[in-house]
């Protein structure tokens, strides 16, 4: 495939731009940075997945503590998964709430989603893309994650791409950081025989 992008979304959003099978870095290596979020909405930021869910859930477990909600919390409802406590929400416990049918949580996943179907949606809409591929330590929440974008993407763009998820998950950042290393290395080991 020679027109694809990798969205990293877990902390922060950040993207891996292919074109034409060459991966688009610009001029100060820049490409992908997503600070015109903030351009096209001043309430839309670059916050990854992971780091949405985690904000948004604990304020919800926040206020549910200070209206006083019924003691004893729903099965598998983010206030019973983190204990009532806020500083106990994650991504997971959201995603895990969302999954069991919660109704706090599946109202945050909409939220996150719809930030992150702005950025997706305007790569989409500027490069053409054949697939988006979602990466880093949210991936492995494509079950609430993925029928969410793709439903929001085929909203805001006229012909969305293929949408998947990285089977790297978590550990994509730190498999890049070694291709690239490896890379380097091996550049500048070979660099006296191509002198010679």
């Amino acid at each position: 495939m020679d027109d694809f992008i990798v969205l990293l979304a877990a902390e922060r959003l950040g993207a891996g731009i292919v074109v034409g099978g060459r991966l688009v870095r610009g001029r100060g290596g820049g490409a992908g940075e997503m600070g015109f979020l903030g351009l096209m909405d001043p309430a839309c930021t670059a916050d990854g997945v992971a780091a949405l869910a985690r904000t948004l859930g604990a304020e919800a477990v926040a206020r549910m503590a200070a209206q006083h909600v019924p003691a004893v919390p729903a099965p598998g409802s983010l206030r019973e998964l983190v204990g009532g406590d806020p500083r106990r929400v994650d991504a997971e416990t959201v995603f895990a709430a969302a999954r069991a049918g919660d109704e706090v949580a599946g109202a945050i996943l909409e939220r996150v989603v719809g930030q992150v179907a702005k950025a997706a949606g305007t790569m989409v809409l500027l490069l053409d893309p054949e697939l988006v591929v979602v990466g880093g330590g949210v991936a492995n929440a494509e079950d609430v994650l993925l029928g969410p974008l793709r439903r929001r993407l085929a909203e805001i763009t006229p012909d969305p791409p293929r949408l998947a998820a990285s089977a790297l998950g978590h550990r994509a950042v730190t498999i890049g950081a070694v291709r690239a290393a490896l890379d380097h290395a091996e550049g500048r080991l070979l660099e006296g025989f191509a002198a010679a």
